[in-house]
């Protein structure tokens, strides 16, 4: 996701989520990502909410209007948002397929 698209985030808390983590508001974005989780049930939208989020401070970082402290701070309001509905998120192992392979030369 792009700045641009920022506002095309839809206005159920994941806007407000995502202003919070560009924000570096660590403990408002956690109340926020348990609020959104309780309203709407469905922790996996918050965790791509966090992600979108992520991915805009990484745009503006790259654009050097996000110093390397403001993305710690945002890295840190998104960690503790991820780590409030942490317990609410559904895998679906079905999905999950795939091998590890591990060698050395």
């Amino acid at each position: 996701m792009t700045t641009e698209e920022q506002a095309q985030i839809p206005d159920n808390g994941s806007k407000q989520l995502t202003d919070l983590i560009l924000k570096g508001d660590h403990e408002n974005a956690a109340r926020v990502a348990v609020e959104i989780v309780t309203k709407s049930g469905s922790a996996n939208d918050v965790v791509d909410t966090i992600s979108d989020a992520m991915n805009i401070v990484s745009d503006l970082h790259e654009m050097e209007r996000y110093s390397v402290a403001e993305v710690e701070k945002c890295e840190n309001a998104a960690e503790k948002s991820l780590a409030a509905v942490r317990p609410k998120i559904k895998i679906d192992h079905r999905k999950i397929k795939g091998r590890v392979m591990v060698s050395s030369l």
